[in-house]
């Protein structure tokens, strides 16, 4: 009896591999992929970008969602956050919503995901639970007054030019 693992026997088997008439399928295809699986893959990919950015499980929940088709036939997918408890961190989920979504765009470019859906942004939202308390509110105000003053064109006194001229 031949052995199997012969050298001329793997040979054979690799040459009828080759010789195939039916292509072999290597990949998945992208208008198949079950949603599931999709859901399963941009959760991994952005639970680990929540945690390197230090946003707590305990204060934000991550609700991955199929929100709908988009005209080539693939799935959109989207990103919910709930923030259910307020935190130093909730300031930072707040003022760098638009950071948080670049970041996030940037890691699902490195999956597979994209080729087989399409994201469709980072929603935030508050539970209805939330509860900030008295002095970090007044925190908070403080710092979306701060945000809004460095944005406004400075007031000039009537009659002068801002810049002072």
């Amino acid at each position: 009896m031949a052995d199997p693992h012969s050298t001329e026997n793997v040979m054979l088997s690799v040459l009828r591999l080759v010789k195939r008439d039916e292509p072999l399928v290597t990949e998945l295809d992208p208008i198949h992929t079950p949603i599931p699986d999709l859901v399963q893959e941009y959760r991994a990919v952005l639970a680990n970008l929540l945690a390197r950015i230090g946003l707590a499980d305990a204060h934000v929940e991550m609700n991955v969602r199929h929100t709908g088709t988009a005209p080539d036939g693939l799935p959109v997918m989207g990103l919910k956050l709930r923030m259910t408890r307020w935190s130093p961190q909730s300031l930072k989920l707040l003022v760098g919503l638009p950071l948080l979504e670049k970041a996030a765009w940037r890691a699902l470019r490195g999956s597979w995901v994209l080729e087989a859906s399409h994201f469709g942004g980072v929603w935030l939202h508050a539970s209805s639970s939330l509860e900030i308390p008295a002095g970090q509110m007044k925190e908070l105000r403080a710092a979306i007054a701060g945000v809004q003053e460095s944005h406004e064109p400075s007031q000039a006194p009537a009659g002068q030019l801002a810049g002072g001229g």
